[in-house]
């Protein structure tokens, strides 16, 4: 009978909290796993010190924050809303859902899409078209996402903000530059 992870150290450390550092036989590579209302998870794999963990965990100490930070801010979000609330997960998915439904009805295609946690951009489209977009989009109202989907599909035509991008944003969103001016009121992170 195989057993689970060895628990090999646990701390706590300010700006994170609790943190859990596990030995799994199974694991490739340092692995941080971070799970609302729960310490964060470092899976250690065989063969890599608890010392050179910790050192891993300590680079990665802004990133954990600022992804605790967004799961905080679902927490108190759903703690105000009325009836059932979205995860992370679901958000991510109707966002993409959306993403979808604009890129075909508007002749718009992307090549993929990632999820990040960005401190000054909603979103971003590199030269292959794939789409990069803040986890912070699933918190905005449905009228200022659709505007930065539309903007970054937009983007996957024309990869610079002179006047045919708002011309071509404009023919399809009329009231894009309202929107743009709305969305200052937000901010990604």
């Amino acid at each position: 009978m195989e057993s689970g992870p060895e628990v090999l150290f646990h701390e706590t450390l300010d700006g994170i909290g609790p943190i859990l550092y596990v030995r799994s036989k199974k694991a490739r590579q340092l692995r941080v796993t971070l799970r609302p209302g729960k310490p964060v998870l470092v899976t250690v794999p065989r063969g890599e010190t608890l010392a050179h963990a910790r050192q891993f965990l300590r680079r990665k100490k802004n990133w954990i924050g600022r992804h605790l930070a967004m799961f905080r801010q679902f927490a108190a979000q759903a703690s105000r809303h009325k009836g059932p609330v979205e995860t992370l997960e679901q958000s991510c998915r109707r966002i993409v859902g959306r993403l979808g439904e604009l890129s075909t009805q508007h002749g718009l295609p992307y090549s993929g899409v990632t999820f990040r946690h960005q401190k000054t951009r909603w979103g971003s489209c590199n030269r292959n078209n794939r789409l990069s977009l803040n986890l912070g989009l699933a918190l905005l109202p449905p009228e200022l996402l659709d505007y930065v989907l539309l903007h970054e599909l937009v983007h996957t035509r024309i990869k610079n903000h002179g006047k045919p991008f708002w011309a071509e944003l404009i023919g399809l969103m009329p009231d894009a530059r309202a929107r743009a001016v709305q969305l200052r009121d937000y901010k990604p992170s």
